[in-house]
């Protein structure tokens, strides 16, 4: 009996054994998407030169990508800080930065040699892909999951939009039915978060820390009406509203879109399909959208055009158009498109293709002027990397169906911005493509230049902001605009 409780014993202890080795085997295989080794680094640097538009400029300038890559060992304690890593930061830049800056940086090898943790390496290449422009970035493994938003707008948080001072965060926006509705509100300000203050926080931190877990809980230390109090939000899936609309006086319909995502262009036809019969005219308002999905604004043109390019886009061995197909419902109604100096990359192609086709009266201030296009890449699926890495970079640039390039979009009719009207800057790329393309010749829907121009150059002077222009233009004489010049191809 004892021999057989023994080999009982035994036998799961041994059971015990391979169930601790076979588990940390799972573990190792589920870490090495957490580690990034040099041949895995080497490969993404190379496929970020191989794409990046800024090679391209450069060419063989050795000494313009000296500099890049000088940029970016530089920026390696600001990268770590950026990351969550503060003493790694301090570390690096009190007893190594010296050393790495003596390193050859076209050499892949010298350079992981020296960056020997995954971590070092994974910043490195964040810091060179930020080096290229304000737009391209670097994602390591635990910045991923946060880019899903980028697409199809939905991600996994709380439900609000801040604008961080100095030692608070400042609630601007709190999402409809979402987890901190009603609970937090507009005006509110953050100065702790799980007890952490927002004030030592970098932003990525603040990110983190909001976000998490489905079913998991954040506390938020806020001040509201001159008094602290806690709050409690349970983490939920979150959906950005992209459009919203509302109708202004004598049955004029506005159409507000503030991204582009995935279901942007369906969410303005559904609004369309049961607004636009009651409207006497549209207002599209793209002011301060940053852009998002070229698709997403390819569908939003589509809506309003019969067929044609609505962009081209020109890269490294890559010449594309992309068209509107659909024979868009909505091809009659007066429209007006509000922009500023905050209109930038889809929002600026959906404003620009419906000026140069004449679909559209162009209104307010100039637009930022991006004219690139960035890809998303994840490394594990183009690189077939173990790590799970990810890539934005700017690829191509691309162009209006006139030909013309974004400078900046210039709007029809210029109106000053409103006292107060808020204004989100966005960062100035360092390069620029051709300001021009040969194209085919533009059909019209419309004809703008038709629109009575001292009506509009006094519309400018008086208008007291973008939404009257734009409201005055489609009450007042738009009758001569649409009898006169068919809105058909």
């Amino acid at each position: 009996m004892r021999q057989s409780l023994l080999k009982f014993k035994i036998a799961n202890l041994g059971l015990g054994i391979l169930c601790f080795i076979f588990g940390n085997i799972s573990i190792q295989a589920a870490d090495l998407e957490n580690v990034l080794s040099c041949s895995e680094f080497k490969t993404v640097a190379r496929f970020i030169q191989k794409q990046h538009l800024r090679f391209q400029q450069l060419q063989d300038s050795t000494s313009a990508i000296n500099e890049l890559l000088e940029s970016a060992k530089t920026s390696m304690p600001t990268t770590l800080r950026l990351l969550g890593y503060p003493f790694l930061a301090a570390q690096f830049e009190n007893y190594r930065l010296a050393a790495f800056k003596k390193i050859n940086a076209q050499s892949l090898d010298q350079v992981c040699a020296f960056l020997e943790t995954s971590t070092y390496r994974a910043a490195y290449l964040k810091s060179f892909a930020r080096a290229l422009d304000p737009y391209s970035d670097f994602y390591l493994n635990e910045e991923l999951e946060t880019k899903s938003s980028v697409v199809d707008g939905e991600f996994i948080g709380v439900g609000i939009g801040t604008d961080p001072k100095e030692d608070y965060l400042e609630i601007t926006e709190v999402v409809a039915e979402g987890p901190a509705h009603v609970k937090l509100k507009p005006a509110d300000k953050i100065y702790k978060i799980d007890g952490y203050p927002v004030s030592g926080l970098n932003e990525m931190e603040i990110r983190q820390r909001i976000r998490g877990r489905i079913g998991t809980e954040v506390k938020f230390s806020i001040s509201r009406d001159s008094q602290m109090i806690d709050v409690t939000v349970v983490r939920d899936h979150i959906r950005q509203p992209s459009v919203s609309f509302a109708w202004m006086k004598d049955r004029v319909l506005s159409i507000k879109l503030s991204r582009f995502f995935k279901p942007t262009a369906s969410e303005v036809e559904t609004i369309l399909a049961h607004e636009a019969p009651k409207a006497r005219g549209i207002i599209l308002d793209l002011r301060n959208n940053p852009g998002g999905l070229l698709q997403a604004a390819r569908d939003v043109v589509d809506l309003f055009i019969t067929q044609g390019v609505v962009v081209y886009l020109k890269g490294k061995n890559v010449e594309d158009q992309v068209w509107a197909l659909r024979d868009g419902g909505y091809l009659n109604i007066p429209l007006v498109v509000l922009v500023n100096e905050g209109t930038a990359s889809a929002a600026e192609i959906v404003a620009g293709a419906l000026q140069d086709y004449g679909r559209a009266v162009v209104v307010g201030q100039k637009t930022y002027g991006k004219g690139s296009v960035q890809n998303i890449y994840e490394t594990q699926q183009i690189l077939n990397t173990r790590y799970k890495g990810g890539m934005k970079l700017t690829t191509l640039w691309y162009y209006l169906p006139s030909g013309r390039s974004v400078k900046s979009l210039d709007p029809d009719v210029h109106v000053m911005a409103a006292e107060g009207e808020k204004v989100i800057p966005h960062p100035q790329m360092p390069y620029r493509g051709a300001d021009q393309i040969e194209v085919a010749q533009l059909p019209l829907f419309g004809n703008r230049l038709a629109l009575n121009s001292k009506k509009m150059e006094k519309l400018s002077k008086t208008a007291k902001s973008s939404e009257e222009a734009g409201q005055a233009l489609l009450l007042e004489k738009w009758a001569d605009f649409s009898s006169a010049h068919s809105l058909d191809q």
